[in-house]
């Protein structure tokens, strides 16, 4: 069985890291809420595939930062995401331990920019725990059609991000399954377009079509 995992706020708090330590670091270095806002209109959202991929060294040269600042605040960041593992949810390591017990093969498939989502990857500390990363600038849904095909056989996907289950509704070699932490405050009121809905990995711990 080959099951597909998003990073982002399904794995790990990237909301969170945002929230409470990126966003207060941009601030403090003098950034106004307005710059920073109109600066993200800059990047591609993974889905709308126009614009640059998201790093916070470009950010910061968008903001107009000195080169001084913006090596102080990345070596800032790279302390943060070592030091704080808990970005990674409290279910990842036992969910990915026992399913690979019963011979699952694990593919991280991650949408950005290489070197970003390499340093949260390597920095998560569970990167030993799969067989494959994939980190790509183009469309999961295309891919993972592509992959399914491929296999021969129904894969699972797992993503926070309602559009890529949409895309995937019809596709019946694609098992999809849309989180919603709550610890994220999220929550589906609409027709999401997964097959599941899950609030948390250990909901797929005892999973049956």
């Amino acid at each position: 069985m080959h099951v597909y995992l998003d990073l982002d706020n399904t794995l790990l708090a990237t909301q969170t890291f945002y929230q409470e330590y990126y966003r207060p670091l941009l601030l403090a270095y003098g950034s106004t809420e307005r710059e920073i806002e109109k600066s993200y209109t800059f990047f591609t959202n993974g889905t709308l595939l126009e614009g640059e991929l998201f790093t916070p060294r470009r950010q910061m040269e968008i903001l107009g930062w000195r080169e001084t600042d913006i090596e102080e605040a990345l070596i800032t960041i790279e302390n943060i995401l070592r030091e704080k593992r808990s970005f990674i949810f409290a279910d990842v390591r036992k969910f990915l331990t026992e399913l690979k017990q019963r011979g699952a093969y694990f593919i991280l498939l991650t949408f950005g920019h290489q070197q970003f989502q390499k340093q949260k990857i390597i920095a998560s500390g569970i990167s030993h725990l799969f067989d494959e990363v994939i980190i790509i600038a183009s469309d999961k849904a295309r891919l993972l059609q592509e992959e399914a095909k491929k296999l021969g056989e129904t894969v699972w996907f797992i993503d926070d991000r309602s559009e890529y289950m949409r895309t995937l509704r019809d596709n019946g070699s694609v098992l999809t399954f849309h989180m919603n932490r709550p610890e994220l405050g999220r929550q589906c009121s609409r027709d999401c377009g997964a097959r599941h809905e899950i609030q948390s990995l250990n909901e797929l711990l005892t999973f049956s079509h």
